[in-house]
């Protein structure tokens, strides 16, 4: 069966926009929002400190304008600083962390830090 030089055409041009419709959509579907890539970033961080073993005590504070972390034991030396800038939070959650709050395990300190991240 043959078919006409125009029907190979339109045939050709179809299969062509539908490869690049569906490559373009693998590649803006893979790209996330600035807003995700930092929630996704404090679940990382929460879920690598639930890892961590034992029921720690930490205190939670403002540090050069960044969310600090810092061992109760410890409150010279960050345990992490996070990329969560104070600035963006609530007027009273800002002057919480300037106070600092205390933490007393790891998942109250995961469950702290992405309410601020999210």
């Amino acid at each position: 069966m043959k078919l006409s030089k125009e029907i190979r055409t339109v045939a050709v041009c179809g299969v062509f926009i539908l490869l690049v419709t569906c490559l373009a959509g693998v590649i803006l579907g893979t790209e996330k929002p600035e807003s995700m890539q930092g929630l996704e970033e404090v679940k990382t961080m929460a879920e690598q400190i639930s890892a961590t073993s034992g029921e720690n005590k930490y205190i939670v504070r403002e540090n050069s304008g960044y969310i600090t972390v810092y061992m109760s034991d410890d409150i010279a030396t960050p345990y992490m600083t996070t990329d969560i800038l104070v600035a963006t939070l609530r007027v009273a959650d800002a002057e919480k962390l300037r106070e600092g709050i205390e933490v007393r395990d790891d998942s109250e300190l995961s469950r702290l830090l992405e309410d601020f991240g999210s």
